[in-house]
């Protein structure tokens, strides 16, 4: 097996027997993470390229659909990080936590043992709070939006969704 990387920003990593995906902005380098899959540092890459350099289109996979999803076979991602927006593993409570920005200000969502369970109450807050063409992590039909939108009230300032939850439920 050769391990010559055939794709930009890719590295085959020895002592770690993975493919490490690093990309350079304005001279500084920044760690995707590593995969064991030389296609799938590939994908990290593009995805980073497009978040921090939207305007360069030198990417290793131009026609492949900006929300392609990365097979999960990440061996180390870079500390704190996940491959959704608004989401972040919290290393001391081993969880992932979401978050979301309404204005300046910081809300928090919660808390969550999947990573997938965090993008989607992100998505859900997003949608909420920037309406219909809030950019989310998942695809959603116009259905799947409006029933978001006439489920709960926006969130308030100081309060988290999950608090809502709580009390939208305990209020039923």
């Amino acid at each position: 097996m050769s391990f010559d990387a055939h794709y930009r920003g890719v590295f085959w990593v020895e002592s770690r027997q993975a493919w490490k995906a690093v990309l350079c902005v304005n001279g500084k380098i920044t760690f995707l993470g590593c995969f064991r899959s030389e296609k799938d540092a590939a994908l990290a890459y593009d995805k980073a390229k497009r978040r921090l350099i939207p305007h360069l289109k030198a990417l290793n996979f131009p026609r492949f659909s900006r929300y392609a999803r990365l097979s999960h076979s990440i061996l180390h991602r870079p500390q704190g990080s996940s491959e959704y927006t608004g989401v972040s593993w919290v290393k001391r409570s081993k969880k992932w936590q979401a978050t979301t920005k309404k204005g300046k200000e910081l809300v928090y969502l919660g808390v969550f043992t999947k990573e997938e369970d965090a993008a989607h109450a992100y998505d859900e807050a997003s949608i909420l709070l920037r309406g219909i063409g809030a950019r989310t992590n998942f695809k959603y039909t116009d259905d799947q939006v409006t029933r978001i939108l006439l489920k709960r009230r926006p969130v308030t300032r100081g309060e988290s969704l999950a608090r809502q939850q709580k009390v939208g439920r305990a209020m039923k």
